[in-house]
């Protein structure tokens, strides 16, 4: 059975399509009509992202589209408020933000993860905007952006808070603890002779459990 055309264009038949893309019509060939189609829903799709032909897409460009046009249906609106603060607050502000989506590598990737860190960004801030931006490359690598997704494991590494005393850390969040004396004890146990709460406290006193784990007991 013969392929249906309805065109010539340089010596070859073709199948022409005539649609409107952006408010301009443009014209769309292929070897079929379904192969026509397939041209103009793939240059529609490029255009609702703002992928338009002779532009230079960036990180800067493309990742907020991607958020507000593809990401927001599958998160929660509290998690794209914060992957939004992340775009804005430690993504867009850099030259990585300017960098041109086809010309990133794990290498780009990682000077600029260098660089948050040098600006004294925390290990925790650069994991959650690597995490973020795994998923973007994710999408960038299945659309055809990237043939590979620079974020991958094993490809960047996070800078560590090397510097950081843990130690000093952990006793700034302890609260004062309030504690019993020896010599208290006895007087503690005589204000709850034949009290209900009786054996609760003595059984407080005999194993150090919480309040909330000794209720808790069944």
């Amino acid at each position: 059975m013969a392929v249906k055309t309805n065109c010539i264009k340089n010596g070859v038949p073709y199948y022409r399509i005539h649609r409107k893309i952006n408010g301009k019509y443009e014209d769309f060939y292929g070897k079929n009509k379904s192969d026509a189609e397939d041209q103009y829903y793939e240059r529609k799709k490029e255009a609702e992202l703002g992928v338009i032909q002779g532009k230079t897409i960036t990180i800067k460009i493309l990742l907020h589209k991607w958020l507000f046009k593809v990401k927001k249906h599958e998160i929660k609106e509290s998690t794209l408020e914060k992957y939004e603060g992340e775009f804005r607050n430690h993504i867009k502000p850099f030259a990585f933000s300017d960098i041109p989506i086809k010309k990133i590598s794990s290498l780009v990737v990682q000077d600029y993860y260098n660089t948050l860190f040098e600006k004294k960004r925390s290990t925790e801030k650069i994991t959650s905007i690597h995490k973020l931006l795994h998923q973007f490359f994710i999408y960038c690598e299945k659309e055809g952006y990237i043939s590979k997704n620079p974020c991958d494991k094993g490809l960047v590494n996070i800078p560590k808070d090397n510097d950081i005393d843990v130690d000093k850390i952990i006793d700034k969040k302890k609260l004062p603890f309030d504690y019993f004396r020896e010599d208290e004890l006895p007087i503690l146990r005589e204000a709850f002779i034949n009290n209900k709460y009786e054996n609760v406290v003595d059984f407080a006193l005999g194993t150090g459990m919480r309040q909330g784990e000794i209720v808790g007991l069944k």
